[in-house]
């Protein structure tokens, strides 16, 4: 706001130098208008106080994670890796229904979470923090980077490969959502790092809006399993 108002004033200060009353006057509804934007804004978005800014983020929270919950998992055989869609796909449910070809199957979501976490009980694989990997969720994409043994990268305590990138969506035996990623929408959609975060918890679920062009591809990939008697 302050270098919102530095750089009115100059103009204002420059326009009635110039003898331009009319230029300033302009100027100045101009700032009371673009103030009175961010008020609204801020005060919409929470940031008006770490109190509000708290209340907004756990509203986002409950409504994108999957509820506490027990659940009992069988023995299966998993595909080490997720793979991407052969091609595109014209729903989700069209996706599933293809991708239930016997003997194989996908994960339920209580399975893909308790394949994602390596069977832990935290919020992520490697506990309930992401102080150890926000250089990485900061770096992802970035052009040349050269890291080895990164925690995102490297296989959980099954032995899985899970992708934990914002863009990649894993289809499970769900037809209203898919885990993993959200295909990008929080980075792509300005909403800033702090809500790209959740997906990088097991417990995160992304509505899927079939509306456009379906699935792509390139965003949506898929993990088989064969449920063992």
């Amino acid at each position: 706001m302050e270098n919102l108002k530095g750089d009115y004033q100059e103009q204002i200060e420059e326009a009635e130098e110039n003898g331009d009353s009319v230029k300033a006057d302009e100027l100045r509804a101009e700032l009371e208008e673009e103030l009175e934007q961010m008020n609204k804004d801020i005060e919409e978005k929470g940031y008006a106080s770490w109190e509000g800014f708290l209340a907004k983020w756990n509203e986002h929270l409950s409504r994108c994670l999957s509820p506490l919950r027990t659940a009992d998992i069988g023995d299966m055989i998993v595909e080490v890796d997720s793979r991407y869609l052969d091609e595109d796909a014209p729903s989700l449910e069209q996706a599933v229904l293809s991708l239930k070809q016997g003997p194989f199957t996908l994960p339920t979501e209580d399975e893909w979470e308790y394949l994602c976490n390596g069977g832990t009980r935290t919020l992520f694989r490697w506990g309930d923090t992401l102080s150890d990997v926000m250089t990485e969720i900061f770096q992802v994409g970035a052009v040349g980077e050269t890291r080895e043994n990164t925690i995102l990268e490297q296989p959980n305590m099954l032995g899985l490969f899970i992708a934990y990138d914002s863009y990649k969506n894993e289809i499970i035996d769900n037809t209203s959502y898919t885990k993993g990623g959200d295909g990008g929408c929080s980075l792509c959609g300005g909403d800033g790092a702090i809500y790209v975060l959740p997906c990088y918890t097991a417990f995160y679920r992304h509505p899927v809006n079939e509306r456009c062009s379906g699935l792509l591809k390139n965003y949506f990939c898929y993990r088989r399993i064969i449920r063992l008697p």
